[in-house]
């Protein structure tokens, strides 16, 4: 009996207390920015992108829809304080939300930024001047 307090005691010490919403408060303020390197698919559709600038390498989770779009070498921007992301390709450019935020957790984190419908989910071309 003693076995089985002291094993389920240290399997609820070392689990990982965090909510969606707290990992989504600590995801929001983030400014990421790179080339993508490494694009790993999880069980239920997440992706996590590996990208890389100027030498330091940064992983953020992003839902299905934005890691089924990415390519390696893609330059990847997701800008500060919002849900929106931007994937350059090339000369081309799309605005793509970067997580499918459910509607009982929008309540909990008030309000997201985020692309209007009419800006977001088609190519279109850059202007080759245009840097990153």
């Amino acid at each position: 009996m003693k076995k089985i307090v002291l094993i389920s005691l240290l399997c609820v010490l070392s689990c990982n207390q965090n909510t969606m919403i707290d990992e989504y408060m600590e995801y929001f303020p983030r400014k990421e920015e790179g080339f993508i390197k490494e694009i790993e698919k999880y069980k239920g559709g997440g992706y996590v992108l590996t990208i890389e600038k100027n030498k330091n390498i940064e992983n953020i989770s992003v839902y299905e829809t934005v890691g089924g779009i990415c390519k390696k070498n893609d330059y990847f921007i997701k800008l500060e304080n919002s849900n929106k992301c931007l994937l350059k390709r090339n000369d081309s450019l799309i605005c793509i939300d970067c997580l499918n935020i459910l509607e009982e957790e929008r309540d909990s984190l008030g309000k997201i930024n985020e692309w209007k419908s009419f800006e977001k989910n088609y190519w279109t071309k850059i202007n080759k001047k245009a840097s990153h």
